[in-house]
Parts: structure tokens; C-alpha cells; sequence
């Protein structure tokens, strides 16, 4: 896992180089867009090998890690038992993993921190960026919070003050077929659908 980290930070630093040198133009917008692209392709590939190798891909995933006490379960038993089968009920998923979930129930129960070792489990922990309503209440919560593009809540948190680069992932949104949402409060649509 390491060497695939070293080999995706080097292709991003490659990736941010070659878009660098290509961009002598004079137009610094230009030059702006081709590093935006960069960056943006940098941040798909890190989204895609997360949900490539996350340890639960599908609900049977999901009952053996339950059933033989996974260390990693633990983010999952932050929620309040209610919370849970709430949670694991919402729970979609296809051949390519998880596709959509509930994340009310997470805004009501979670800080930051928790919301996304919870998300780590299926690949999908950069989506707490679609949940500006999770408290932030430690330093790590904060960390996360600026690494995901979402600054710390002021005001009413249904109203998010930022613009949040979901790409592929959609808040108010439901998987009901392969690339096809609808939309649906509460839910959050992966890029799996």
C-alpha cells in the first residue's frame, strides 16, 4: 500500500510538472486551467484506488467484518445502535462497491473524524465534504475538514457557505441504476452508481 501511495504521489507530482512546462503560454488562465485538470485527474485517481481497495465492497463484506469483530469496526459502533441499522439498512452497493447512503443519520450522530474512518471502510471517506452538517469538535476534526474542502461550519449548516468539487459524487441523490441518480434527501450518490 505504501509503494502504490509513493507511486500515485509521484505521478501527481509528474502529472502537475507536465502541466507546468506545457502551460509557457502567456495566458495565465490557461496556464490556471491546465494545473486545475492536473490537480483535479490527481484527485479522481486517489478517489478511485480508495474505493479499489477499501475492505467492504458489498454487504456481505460488510456482515463478515460485523461478524468476526474487524478492528476497523469500531468506527461503525460510534453510531448509536438505532443510528446503525439505520445506516447499514441505507446502505447500497454494486459490483464496483458501495454506491449510496444515508448521511443524515451520520450528520446527526458523527463529528468529522468518525464520519470518515466510518467512510474509510468502503473507500468513500472524502464524501464528509457533502456533510457540512458533522460537528467539528477536535483538531484532527478541522484537518479533515480543510483536506476535503470544507471549511468549519458557520450558521446554519444546510446552507453550506463553500463550493464543495464533489466530481462524481452527489449530495441529495440516489443510485437507481449504473449513472443514473435521483434525487433523494439525505443520500449520498457515489461515483460506483
Amino acid at each position: 500500500m505504501r509503494r502504490l501511495t509513493l507511486t500515485l504521489l509521484a505521478a501527481a507530482c509528474t502529472a502537475l510538472a507536465s502541466a507546468h512546462a506545457q502551460s509557457t503560454t502567456a495566458d495565465p488562465d490557461a496556464q490556471s486551467q491546465k494545473v486545475q485538470q492536473a490537480v483535479d485527474e490527481r484527485i479522481r485517481l486517489e478517489r478511485r484506488v480508495a474505493a479499489a481497495t477499501a475492505p467492504i465492497k458489498s454487504l456481505a463484506d460488510l456482515y463478515a467484518h460485523l461478524h468476526d469483530g474487524t478492528k476497523g469496526m469500531a468506527a461503525l459502533e460510534k453510531l448509536p445502535a438505532d443510528a446503525q441499522r439505520i445506516f447499514i439498512s441505507s446502505l447500497t452497493f454494486n459490483e464496483k462497491g458501495l454506491t449510496g447512503f444515508n448521511f443524515q443519520i451520520l450528520e446527526d450522530s458523527l463529528r468529522v473524524e468518525e464520519a470518515y474512518d466510518l467512510l474509510s471502510l468502503f473507500g468513500f471517506q472524502h464524501t464528509v465534504g457533502l456533510m457540512p452538517g458533522l460537528r467539528a469538535d477536535t483538531n484532527t476534526d478541522l484537518l479533515i475538514q480543510q483536506a476535503v474542502g470544507l471549511p468549519p461550519r458557520s450558521g446554519d449548516a444546510a446552507k453550506p457557505n463553500y463550493e464543495y468539487k464533489g466530481y462524481d459524487d452527489h449530495s441529495e441523490y440516489e443510485c437507481i441504476r449504473p449513472a443514473t441518480g435521483q434525487s433523494a434527501g439525505g443520500r449520498i450518490c457515489t461515483s460506483n452508481c
